[in-house]
C-alpha cells in the first residue's frame, strides 16, 4: 500500500508540474577559458622601436643609463642598481637599416616575442628577440629568476640591452663597443636575472647580424656550443 501511495504521489507532483511549468533550472555560464599563452615583446618594444626610428643621441657619442630594480639572489629585500657608460663612436659610411616586427615567431622550436630585420646591401638577415612568455632552453627548473618561461622583468632589461647596443652599431659601433655594453650588464644579469646564455646570445647575434653579416647561430646550437664549454651547469634540471 505504502509503494501504491508513493507511486501515487510522484504521477500527481509531475502532473502538477507538466501543467504549471517547470522552472528551468539556471544554466552555468560557459567556463572562460584563460587567454592563450601568446609571446609579446612587452614594455621593450617601444625601447627597440625608439632606437630603430630615430637615434636621438648626441653625435660622436652614446649614453647608456639603465636602473635595474629587483629582487636579488639569495636576498629578501629590493634593491637597485645602476648602469651609466659612455661610447665614443665614430659614424660608419656603411650601416644596415633595421625593422622591428613585434610579430610573435617560433624558430628552432622555440618561440621569439618578435624579430628585427637587419638589411644590409645585399643581405637580410634575422635577429630573434625573446619577450615576455617565451621558452628559454637554458633555463632552469625552480629558479626564482632564470627558469625556462622568461618573465616581464627579464624580458625588459634583455631587450633594454639589445636596444643600447643595437643603437650603438647604428651609430658606427664596432664589436669593442657592444663589448662595453655587454660587460657594463654582467653584474645586472648575474645579480637579478641569471640568463647568461640567452644575454650572450643575443650579443653574438648583433655581432653575426650587423658585423660579420652572416645568419645568427641557432639559439640550441648555441646553447650546445655552451655546454661543451662548461658555461652552463648541466647538473641542474631544465
Amino acid at each position: 500500500v505504502a509503494a501504491i501511495a508513493s507511486a501515487v504521489m510522484y504521477a500527481k507532483k509531475k502532473a502538477e508540474q507538466s501543467c504549471m511549468g517547470t522552472r528551468p533550472r539556471a544554466r552555468k555560464p560557459p567556463r572562460r577559458q584563460a587567454n592563450p599563452v601568446r609571446a609579446e615583446l612587452g614594455d621593450g618594444a617601444k625601447t627597440l622601436q625608439d632606437v630603430v626610428g630615430s637615434v636621438a643621441t648626441a653625435e660622436g657619442q652614446l649614453q647608456v643609463h639603465f636602473v635595474e630594480r629587483g629582487q636579488a639572489y639569495g636576498e629578501s629585500a629590493e634593491s637597485e642598481r645602476v648602469v651609466d657608460l659612455k661610447l665614443a663612436l665614430q659614424p660608419a659610411a656603411d650601416v644596415p637599416t633595421v625593422q622591428l616586427n613585434t610579430t610573435p615567431v617560433t624558430q628552432w622550436g622555440v618561440n621569439f616575442g618578435g624579430t628585427l630585420v637587419v638589411q644590409h646591401k645585399s643581405s637580410e638577415i634575422i635577429v630573434y628577440l625573446p619577450g615576455v612568455r617565451t621558452y628559454d632552453p637554458a633555463g632552469a627548473t625552480g629558479d626564482p629568476h632564470a627558469s625556462e618561461r622568461i618573465g616581464p622583468s627579464c624580458a625588459r632589461t634583455q631587450t633594454a640591452i639589445t636596444g643600447f647596443q643595437v643603437e650603438a652599431l647604428l651609430r658606427g659601433g664596432k664589436v669593442g663597443d657592444v663589448a662595453k655594453i655587454q660587460e657594463a650588464f654582467t653584474p645586472i644579469i648575474s645579480r637579478y636575472h641569471g640568463r647568461h646564455t640567452l644575454f650572450r646570445w643575443m650579443s653574438t647575434q648583433l655581432q653575426e647580424a650587423f658585423i660579420e653579416k652572416v645568419p645568427v647561430t641557432p639559439y640550441p646550437e648555441f646553447i650546445k656550443q655552451e655546454l661543451s664549454k662548461g658555461l652552463i651547469d648541466a647538473s641542474k634540471p631544465n
